[in-house]
Protein backbone atom coordinates (compact mmCIF):
# COMPACT_ATOMS: atom_id res chain seq x y z
CA UNK A 1 0.00 0.00 0.00
CA UNK A 2 2.90 2.54 0.70
CA UNK A 3 4.82 1.17 -2.27
CA UNK A 4 1.32 2.18 -4.11
CA UNK A 5 1.24 5.83 -2.52
CA UNK A 6 4.89 6.21 -3.37
CA UNK A 7 4.64 5.08 -7.02
CA UNK A 8 1.42 7.16 -7.30
CA UNK A 9 3.38 10.34 -6.09
CA UNK A 10 5.96 9.88 -8.17
CA UNK A 11 3.94 9.49 -11.10
CA UNK A 12 2.07 12.56 -10.46
CA UNK A 13 5.45 14.46 -9.92
CA UNK A 14 6.99 13.57 -13.33
CA UNK A 15 3.72 13.87 -15.15
CA UNK A 16 3.28 17.36 -13.59
CA UNK A 17 7.19 18.53 -14.49
CA UNK A 18 6.35 16.99 -18.11
CA UNK A 19 3.33 19.12 -18.32
CA UNK A 20 5.37 22.19 -17.16
CA UNK A 21 8.00 21.42 -19.63
CA UNK A 22 5.24 21.33 -22.35
CA UNK A 23 3.90 24.26 -21.74
CA UNK A 24 7.52 26.57 -21.18
CA UNK A 25 8.31 24.73 -25.04
CA UNK A 26 4.63 25.60 -26.13
CA UNK A 27 4.51 29.56 -24.79
CA UNK A 28 8.36 30.04 -26.45
CA UNK A 29 7.09 28.59 -29.74
CA UNK A 30 4.28 30.92 -28.82
CA UNK A 31 6.44 34.30 -28.42
CA UNK A 32 9.09 33.10 -31.12
CA UNK A 33 5.94 33.29 -33.95
CA UNK A 34 4.92 36.74 -32.10
CA UNK A 35 8.40 38.28 -32.85
CA UNK A 36 8.52 36.32 -36.72
CA UNK A 37 4.91 38.09 -36.76
CA UNK A 38 5.92 41.49 -35.66
CA UNK A 39 8.99 41.09 -37.87
CA UNK A 40 6.83 40.44 -41.50
CA UNK A 41 3.97 43.03 -40.54
CA UNK A 42 6.83 45.74 -40.85
CA UNK A 43 8.88 44.19 -43.48
CA UNK A 44 5.73 43.80 -45.40
CA UNK A 45 4.85 47.87 -45.17
CA UNK A 46 8.78 48.53 -46.22
CA UNK A 47 7.78 45.98 -49.00
CA UNK A 48 4.99 47.53 -50.56
CA UNK A 49 6.38 50.67 -50.66
CA UNK A 50 10.32 50.09 -51.58
CA UNK A 51 10.00 46.99 -53.35
CA UNK A 52 11.92 46.38 -57.18
CA UNK A 53 11.49 44.04 -59.14
CA UNK A 54 11.93 42.30 -62.55
CA UNK A 55 10.82 39.12 -64.87
CA UNK A 56 12.90 36.03 -64.83
CA UNK A 57 12.27 34.65 -68.48
CA UNK A 58 12.64 30.92 -68.32
CA UNK A 59 10.57 28.32 -69.32
CA UNK A 60 8.20 30.42 -67.05
CA UNK A 61 8.02 34.17 -66.82
CA UNK A 62 8.35 34.57 -63.24
CA UNK A 63 7.57 37.84 -61.51
CA UNK A 64 10.80 38.83 -58.98
CA UNK A 65 9.72 41.75 -56.24
CA UNK A 66 12.36 42.62 -53.58
CA UNK A 67 13.07 44.73 -50.77
CA UNK A 68 16.64 45.30 -48.89
CA UNK A 69 17.74 46.69 -45.97
CA UNK A 70 21.05 47.72 -45.97
CA UNK A 71 22.73 45.41 -48.42
CA UNK A 72 20.63 42.46 -47.18
CA UNK A 73 17.53 41.16 -48.96
CA UNK A 74 14.56 41.79 -46.46
CA UNK A 75 11.49 40.39 -48.87
CA UNK A 76 11.70 38.61 -51.91
CA UNK A 77 8.43 37.30 -53.78
CA UNK A 78 8.36 35.28 -56.52
CA UNK A 79 4.78 34.73 -58.68
CA UNK A 80 4.61 32.37 -62.06
CA UNK A 81 2.06 30.41 -64.17
CA UNK A 82 1.98 26.82 -65.20
CA UNK A 83 -0.34 25.31 -67.43
CA UNK A 84 -1.83 24.25 -64.41
CA UNK A 85 -1.59 27.12 -61.71
CA UNK A 86 -0.67 30.57 -60.40
CA UNK A 87 2.07 29.93 -57.66
CA UNK A 88 3.44 32.86 -55.48
CA UNK A 89 6.05 32.26 -52.87
CA UNK A 90 7.53 34.84 -50.34
CA UNK A 91 10.43 34.92 -48.48
CA UNK A 92 11.11 36.71 -45.38
CA UNK A 93 15.18 37.29 -43.77
CA UNK A 94 16.04 39.17 -40.94
CA UNK A 95 20.02 39.68 -40.65
CA UNK A 96 19.86 37.38 -43.37
CA UNK A 97 18.48 34.36 -42.12
CA UNK A 98 15.37 32.97 -43.57
CA UNK A 99 12.70 33.56 -40.59
CA UNK A 100 9.16 33.37 -42.34
CA UNK A 101 8.09 32.21 -45.64
CA UNK A 102 4.51 31.21 -47.32
CA UNK A 103 3.53 29.81 -50.52
CA UNK A 104 0.18 28.97 -52.48
CA UNK A 105 -0.65 27.39 -55.40
CA UNK A 106 -4.31 28.44 -56.83
CA UNK A 107 -5.92 26.09 -59.96
CA UNK A 108 -5.69 28.44 -63.29
CA UNK A 109 -9.30 29.25 -63.87
CA UNK A 110 -10.70 27.89 -60.53
CA UNK A 111 -10.22 24.44 -61.34
CA UNK A 112 -9.77 23.07 -57.20
CA UNK A 113 -8.93 24.40 -54.13
CA UNK A 114 -6.37 26.29 -53.67
CA UNK A 115 -3.21 24.99 -51.38
CA UNK A 116 -0.94 27.16 -49.10
CA UNK A 117 1.76 26.78 -46.68
CA UNK A 118 3.03 29.37 -43.90
CA UNK A 119 6.50 28.20 -42.38
CA UNK A 120 8.71 29.52 -39.45
CA UNK A 121 12.24 29.74 -39.22
CA UNK A 122 14.37 30.34 -36.52
CA UNK A 123 18.52 29.58 -36.29
CA UNK A 124 18.32 27.75 -39.20
CA UNK A 125 15.63 25.31 -38.41
CA UNK A 126 11.55 24.92 -38.77
CA UNK A 127 10.17 26.24 -35.67
CA UNK A 128 6.10 25.70 -37.14
CA UNK A 129 4.14 25.49 -40.29
CA UNK A 130 0.79 25.02 -41.39
CA UNK A 131 -0.88 23.90 -45.10
CA UNK A 132 -4.00 24.21 -46.08
CA UNK A 133 -5.90 22.58 -49.02
CA UNK A 134 -4.81 19.53 -50.82
CA UNK A 135 -1.29 19.01 -52.58
CA UNK A 136 2.36 18.37 -51.50
CA UNK A 137 1.63 18.90 -48.24
CA UNK A 138 -0.31 15.16 -48.03
CA UNK A 139 2.68 13.20 -49.22
CA UNK A 140 4.35 11.37 -46.74
CA UNK A 141 7.82 12.09 -48.70
CA UNK A 142 7.09 15.48 -48.23
CA UNK A 143 10.30 17.53 -46.25
CA UNK A 144 9.02 21.53 -45.75
CA UNK A 145 11.90 22.29 -43.89
CA UNK A 146 14.20 21.16 -46.71
CA UNK A 147 12.03 22.20 -49.42
CA UNK A 148 11.74 25.59 -48.08
CA UNK A 149 15.30 26.22 -47.65
CA UNK A 150 16.33 24.62 -51.00
CA UNK A 151 13.70 26.93 -52.80
CA UNK A 152 14.56 29.74 -50.51
CA UNK A 153 18.14 29.36 -51.61
CA UNK A 154 17.72 28.84 -55.41
CA UNK A 155 15.24 32.28 -55.95
CA UNK A 156 18.38 34.03 -53.58
CA UNK A 157 20.78 32.80 -56.16
CA UNK A 158 18.32 33.89 -59.33
CA UNK A 159 18.33 37.49 -57.62
CA UNK A 160 22.34 37.84 -57.22
CA UNK A 161 22.55 36.68 -60.37
CA UNK A 162 20.43 39.24 -62.30
CA UNK A 163 21.33 41.96 -59.74
CA UNK A 164 25.23 40.87 -60.59
CA UNK A 165 23.83 40.49 -64.69
CA UNK A 166 22.40 44.61 -63.83
CA UNK A 167 25.86 45.69 -61.32
CA UNK A 168 23.02 46.89 -59.04
CA UNK A 169 25.00 44.58 -55.99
Amino acid sequence: MKEQRCAKWIFSAVFSVALGLMSAIGQDLDASKRAIDDFVKQAELKFESSKAGFVLKSKLAETFSYSMKGNDVEVLSVRYRNRDADHEEEYFFQAGKLVYATERQAPVGGGGPDWSGVYYFKNGKLLDHATNGHGKSELDSWDPEDEVFRMSRKRMKQLRDHLKKRNLR
